[in-house]
């Protein structure tokens, strides 16, 4: 197990290429790192190529559709949503919210991802003792 990191960014999917081949690729990737890494090591995920894309990932049905499959295939290979940083689990959330077409009020605030990754670190701290 890998002890020394703090902060992992996963990159599950990329534009174009949003397919289910690479959706069970994404989610045995996470199946394996989760084996390696310290449960404090906060996890964030991204998809790649949206960039230049105005909307909000959660507004763009590929993308949409592919963190949700993403999110329900790890609960079906059994790893907790709670390993993720909020902001992750935020975006899932969002996904789903807008898949069954709710609006969402857009929130630009920027994410202290530190500040994140400090209070992930020390909810799982809790859970430990």
């Amino acid at each position: 197990m890998e002890q020394g990191l703090d902060y992992l960014g996963i990159e599950i999917g990329c534009a174009g290429s949003l397919n289910r081949t690479n959706l069970r690729r994404a989610i045995r990737q996470m199946q394996e790192v989760i084996t390696r890494i310290s449960p404090l090591t906060g996890i964030d995920i991204a998809i790649g190529g949206y960039d230049d894309d105005p909307r909000e990932i959660y507004e763009i049905p590929e993308a949409r559709q592919y963190i949700i499959g993403f999110a329900e295939g790890m609960a079906k290979v059994g790893i907790p949503v709670e390993r993720l940083l909020p902001v992750a689990i935020n975006v899932i959330r969002c996904c789903l919210a807008a898949e069954a077409g709710h609006d969402l009020p857009l929130d630009h605030t920027e994410v202290d991802i530190g500040q994140e990754l400090r209070d992930f670190q020390a909810r799982v701290r809790r859970s430990m003792q």
